[in-house]
């Protein structure tokens, strides 16, 4: 299988793992990954990460309960991808 190479730069890419009581948060930005910590699963923590994001973030969100979506901020969209 080759590899292709993005046409564009993907910009910031945040991934949210969501649990029943806290939200961990990753962080991926020119080819680096880090951990940005967690936030309480309640409206004062998810206000925190909201206030946050960067308008041009992408934005990829896992919880075994809801399953997994993508979003881009920039166009409004959400469409599904899988788990890996």
């Amino acid at each position: 299988m080759s590899k292709k190479l993005l046409s564009r730069p993907l910009g910031r890419c945040v991934g949210l793992d969501v649990h029943l009581e806290f939200i961990e948060i990753a962080i991926c930005e020119e080819g680096r990954v880090w951990s940005a910590g967690r936030v309480p699963a309640t409206p004062e923590g998810i206000k925190t990460l909201a206030d946050s994001l960067l308008p041009t973030d992408r934005v990829a969100l896992g919880s075994l309960a809801l399953g997994s979506l993508t979003f881009e901020s920039s166009s409004q969209a959400a469409s599904p991808c899988r788990c890996a």
